[in-house]
């Protein structure tokens, strides 16, 4: 499957509700790429409004220590530092955001985690724009 295939796949469809499927999205994308990875890192802390009430933060949670403990990549630890902020329904200033996304562009090929910082603060003045794009 390819990276697109895969996103596709994933998008409005992740499976909150069923453990083991999550599970094996998470393996799959472990095959792919980081960015696949990356994207089922911003489906669990990006989660529908209509999907808050019924999945709880600790399975959230649960789900990125499972990423955590599988995957290895530079930018790690930052994507998932955000991702948890996300998960408590919390965000970041935009300067930390931008902070971090001079460390993502770094890495071309990991949109899906750009998208996680870049939603994760209220840049009302579009700073976070060029590292977007």
């Amino acid at each position: 499957m390819t990276e697109k295939e895969f996103l596709e796949l994933i998008d409005c469809a992740f499976p909150y509700h069923n453990k083991e499927g999550c599970i094996e999205l998470i393996d799959q994308s472990l095959s792919i790429s980081p960015n696949a990875v990356y994207a089922v890192v911003e489906e669990i802390c990006r989660i529908p409004v209509s999907e808050r009430q019924n999945v709880s933060e600790t399975f959230l949670l649960e789900m990125l220590n499972v990423i955590d403990n599988k995957f290895e990549h530079p930018i790690k630890d930052l994507v998932l530092e955000v991702a948890r902020i996300l998960i408590k329904r919390g965000e970041i200033s935009v300067d930390d955001a931008i902070l971090k996304m001079e460390e993502l562009v770094k890495y071309q090929d990991v949109f899906s985690a750009r998208s996680i910082v870049y939603f994760s603060c209220d840049d009302t003045e579009g700073k976070l724009e060029k590292y977007f794009s």
